[in-house]
């Protein structure tokens, strides 16, 4: 066997290893790419809500799945401070929060996104109402049920001064 027919051998060995290898390795820069977007997705598809269990759930995610993105979690960690501080206008927090996705929208390739394009939500007259109606609702429900341990409460105290 001379040097021609050893390099034929390795190459028909390696081969496949090689492409396996460089399959896996384009899977896995692919299945990141898309937990990036899911995470995007999520964000801009509820973004007429202030908080929901997917948003909560999504910026959660982001220090893992943007690990390697030092701008999206510099911007994650502003928006989040702002999050934290009650003293903050509203658009202020907003603003960080467009921030925080045009970066995210960068880390993608998204590079033809722009704040407008972000703050252009569409919510229907109705849906906004039925919101703030299911709002008024669960606030009723609270107030009942607090009327009511009240009422169990002297009730009980009532009871245990009888005896």
């Amino acid at each position: 066997m001379d040097t021609k027919d050893i390099i034929n051998v390795i190459a028909i060995v390696l081969s496949p290893i090689i492409a396996v290898l460089v399959t896996i390795y384009l899977q896995n820069r692919s299945d990141k790419k898309k937990e990036k977007i899911a995470i995007i997705k999520s964000l801009l598809s509820t973004g007429h809500y202030l908080y929901s269990d997917e948003i909560i759930r999504s910026y959660n995610l982001i220090d893992i799945v943007f690990k390697d993105n030092k701008d999206v979690r510099e911007k994650w960690k502003l928006y989040y401070e702002a999050l934290c501080n009650e003293s903050l206008q509203y658009q202020v927090r907003l603003d960080k929060k467009l921030d925080l996705i045009l970066a995210m929208c960068r880390a993608v390739n998204y590079k033809n996104i722009t704040a407008q394009d972000l703050q252009r939500v569409y919510v229907p007259k109705g849906f906004a109402e039925d919101g703030e109606k299911q709002r008024k609702y669960m606030d009723m429900q609270y107030q009942s049920m607090e009327m009511m341990i009240q009422m169990f409460q002297k009730q009980k105290k009532e009871m245990e001064n009888k005896q």
